[in-house]
Order: structure tokens, then C-alpha cells, then sequence
């Protein structure tokens, strides 16, 4: 009955951390781990792939419960090991669990600091999501979505700004064309955007590109607004709402750099035509002191 055993106590792992239970978690994902290692599990190699989730499940909780990253590195590699052995080795159908351990991965690197590693990660996400069992899940794109992202921050750490603006613009693509419904596609191609644009001068042609972005953002708010009803307004619309004054910020504050004055009053139009206008000026006084004064004149 051990296999049972295993199986339900790592269903009740995940329920708990479901419900945010996360310290009973781990005590399932403990116990379903030493199930599976016990004297009638051990020996069976086809429980490989349920050992890798569960290490890779620890790996997450004592990240999050902890802050113990390097402890976290440790699970993800134990993880990769179990994907990698004898039995899973040839199953290109496990390749969605290698790229989530791998994402995984990646992001425990990051946090240690260690961003060439970091990256190395993220790649081969990307080299997984574009293999022969995966290029063709539109499931995947989520994952795809997240990582990109997270390639993108870390190629800017390391000062690859123009591969992370790459990655940026990939993220945006997949929101905005290949992303289901359900997963909030505008909210997730405005932050990308709003991302982005913290990257302008390592753009070619960057000023055609915000004009673009700037009209695209202004639409999806414009619509996401109208639906809202009259007493709510929804949370993924603030968040939009935060991104659009984001991207206008860098935008404004990125042609007051570059004395590039004839797109100031386009920004500001659009700004207020959105009554963001007093959002940004506040944003934009501590770094440009007088600022406000200086626009309106």
C-alpha cells in the first residue's frame, strides 16, 4: 500500500499548499517522499518521474517558507537528476516537467546572484519549449511567457541589454497573439511593455516603437476601463493602469535625456486623456524637480 500511500500524501501537499498551508506541505511532500523510497518503491524506476515532481515541490516551499535558495538549488538539481535517469531519460512526453524545473532552477540562481548560471537555465527552457514533443503545446506558453521574462531581467544584470530586449519583445509577442484568456493576456503584454520601455536606448528606432506601444496601451486601457462597472473596478485594470503610467514615465523621462522635446506633448495628451496625468507628474517630480511647472509652461 506504500504506493498509495505516496500518492495521496503528495495529492495532500498539494492541496495544502494550494490553500496556503505551506508548512503541512512539506510534511506531505516528506512523507510521499519516503513512500517512494521505501522497500516497495525503491526498486521500481517508473515512480522516477513522481520523484522528481515531489523534490521539485520542496524546492519551491523552501524557497518561499524559507528564503533558503541555495536549499532550493539543491531539490531542482535533485529533481533534474530523477528526470535524467535511466527511465525518463528517453521521454520527450516529461519534457514540460524538465522546462518548469529548469524555470525553477533558474530563478533559485538569480536569487543567489548567480545570473550566467541563471541564464544557462532559462536557455534551456527555451530549448526544451521549442523541441519536437513541445513546440506545438499551446500550453507551454505561459511557461514561455515567465521565462522569457525572466531571461530578459537577467540578461540585463549581466548588461546583454540587447538580447534583453529580445526577450522582452518574445514575452509581448506571446501575450499578445498566443496566450489564452484565461491567463489575463493584456494584463501580462502591458507589463511587458512597461518593462521594455526601461530599455529604450538600447532600441532600434525606439521612438516609433513607443509611439506604437503608447497607442496599444491606450486602447487596452481605454477597453478594459469600459467594462469595468461603474462601482468596481477591476484588478487586473489597476495593474494595467500602473503599467501604462509606468511606460509613459520612462517614456517622458527617456526624451527629457535625450532633449528629444517634440514627442512631450504627445506623452502628456495621452497621459491625461487617460487621467493619469497628476499620477505622473507626482512620479516624475523627484528626479526632475519643477518639473510639472516646467511642462505646463
Amino acid at each position: 500500500l506504500d504506493l498509495n500511500r505516496a500518492r495521496i500524501a503528495s495529492s495532500m501537499g498539494s492541496i495544502l499548499a494550494y490553500t496556503g498551508r505551506l508548512s503541512d506541505a512539506m510534511k506531505q511532500y516528506r512523507k510521499a517522499r519516503a513512500f517512494y523510497s521505501g522497500s516497495f518503491c525503491k526498486s521500481r524506476p517508473k515512480f522516477d518521474r513522481a520523484r522528481a515532481s515531489i523534490e521539485h515541490e520542496l524546492g519551491d516551499l523552501v524557497r518561499e517558507m524559507e528564503g533558503d535558495h541555495a536549499k532550493g538549488i539543491e531539490y531542482y538539481h535533485r529533481s533534474k537528476a530523477w528526470l535524467a535517469d535511466s527511465y525518463c531519460m528517453n521521454r520527450l512526453d516529461f519534457d514540460p516537467d524538465r522546462a518548469e524545473n529548469a524555470w525553477s532552477l533558474g530563478n533559485a540562481l538569480a536569487d543567489t546572484d548567480d545570473y550566467p548560471a541563471a541564464i544557462k537555465q532559462y536557455r534551456s527552457v527555451q530549448t526544451l519549449c521549442a523541441g519536437d514533443f513541445c513546440k506545438h503545446d499551446s500550453g507551454l506558453n505561459e511557461l514561455r511567457v515567465r521565462n522569457a521574462r525572466s531571461l530578459a531581467i537577467a540578461l540585463r544584470v549581466v548588461g546583454d541589454h540587447s538580447a534583453a530586449v529580445e526577450q522582452y519583445f518574445y514575452s509581448i509577442d506571446l501575450c499578445e497573439n498566443h496566450l489564452e484568456d484565461w491567463l489575463s493576456p493584456e494584463k501580462q503584454a502591458c507589463l511587458g511593455y512597461a518593462d521594455a520601455s526601461e530599455l529604450m536606448e538600447h532600441m532600434p528606432d525606439c521612438q516609433t516603437w513607443a509611439a506604437a506601444t503608447s497607442k496599444r496601451l491606450d486602447e487596452i486601457l481605454k477597453e478594459k476601463s469600459r467594462l469595468d462597472s461603474n462601482h468596481r473596478i477591476e484588478e487586473n485594470t489597476i495593474s494595467i493602469r500602473d503599467d501604462f503610467m509606468r511606460f509613459h514615465y520612462n517614456w517622458l523621462k527617456y526624451c527629457i535625456e535625450m532633449n528629444e522635446q517634440r514627442r512631450i506633448p504627445e506623452i502628456l495628451f495621452t497621459v491625461q486623456n487617460r487621467h493619469t496625468g497628476s499620477d505622473l507628474m507626482d512620479k516624475f517630480e523627484p528626479a526632475f524637480p519643477g518639473i510639472s511647472l516646467a511642462l505646463v509652461h
